[in-house]
């Protein structure tokens, strides 16, 4: 709902505002906590503004839900995406392993189209007040450094445009995350 070229934040910030020049947002999980991650580029004088249209795009999202279109979307995109995928035994015999590791049985990954299709948008709304907490979230920016004149190396970051705050206090920093 969120990535691809037909997501929120894609058609957001860069199609109606002119914010980034790429956005895209990715999920990582596993047996160990995973992360949700959402990556754009922009110029440096829109980086406060992108900034803030990320929160606002996850704060409607928390606020309002998904559409029965946009489930449909993303449930077809993940579908083909992932037949696309196991067309390699090399896909299926990974697929295999680490659902047997997980304890969902070798069979497991063909199951994923009717896992995929079960999805609601309640079910959406479960996980994004569970996962995507703006209490957890974290912004790491990087910007290019400043060329000191006459030098050769560049030594410095600029200070860049202001973030907008977040809602609530920053989080705590937690060991081997």
């Amino acid at each position: 709902m969120l990535g691809g070229q037909s997501g929120r934040l894609f058609a957001e910030l860069r199609d109606r505002r002119a914010l980034a020049y790429r956005v895209s947002a990715h999920s990582v999980e596993g047996v160990d906590p995973g992360f949700v991650a959402i990556y754009l580029s922009c110029a440096p004088d829109k980086l406060g503004a992108a900034v803030a249209g990320v929160r606002e795009q996850l704060d409607r999202l928390r606020a309002d839900g998904v559409t029965a279109a946009e489930i449909e979307r993303a449930q077809s995109y993940l579908i083909g995406s992932h037949r696309i995928a196991m067309q390699r035994r090399a896909a299926v015999a990974s697929a295999m392993a680490y659902h047997e590791a997980y304890g969902l049985g070798w069979q497991a990954w063909t199951d994923y189209d009717a896992a995929i299709r079960a999805v609601t948008p309640a079910a959406v709304a479960r996980a994004v007040a569970t996962y995507l907490r703006d209490d957890r979230a974290i912004t790491a920016t990087v910007r290019p450094p400043l060329a000191t004149p006459g030098a050769t190396r560049r030594s410095r970051l600029p200070a860049g445009p202001p973030l907008p705050p977040a809602k609530h206090p920053p989080p705590r920093t937690r060991r081997n995350v």
